[in-house]
């Protein structure tokens, strides 16, 4: 499987929780951090996923969110995963960041540079990644 999509998160199935028209499959990024996705039926029945299988979690880094961790943040993204800042590259408009992930996984994300000034992000300041379940496409080899 090749994509262009620059976050790919290898992950295993722990749980499927099957509606009529969606199924939320609870992944396994590491023995500690947890992602959410929710697909369609149709989708589901055809990746033939099921418990203990071992997915893609791909999610593309313009749909990411960062803010600094606060256990008190509320926020409707069902997904948080925390990690601290291993690399920026500025731009005019836009800024990436690549958080570096306790289990040696990264994100790169893809925010203005205006947030980035905000949220006085820098190399090795921690950050949380705030991702929709929507917005975690599956994938299987």
């Amino acid at each position: 499987m090749r994509t262009s999509v620059r976050n790919q998160i290898l992950c295993k199935v722990l749980s499927c929780k099957p509606g009529p028209v969606n199924v939320e499959v609870t992944l396994g990024v590491n023995e500690i951090d947890h992602l959410v996705s929710v697909i369609t039926r149709e989708s589901y029945e055809k990746l033939g996923l099921e418990i203990g299988i071992e997915v893609y979690a791909l999610v593309k880094s313009s749909l990411i969110i960062l803010a600094v961790p606060d256990e008190s943040l509320q926020t409707s993204a069902r997904n948080q995963l925390t990690g601290k800042v291993s690399r920026i590259t500025p731009g005019t408009v836009n800024t990436e960041v690549v958080i570096e992930l306790n289990d040696g996984n990264s994100l790169a994300v893809m925010v203005t540079t205006e947030s980035a000034q905000v949220l006085g992000i820098e190399k090795g300041v921690p950050l949380s990644a705030l991702i929709k379940a929507s917005h975690v496409i599956l994938g299987i080899d």
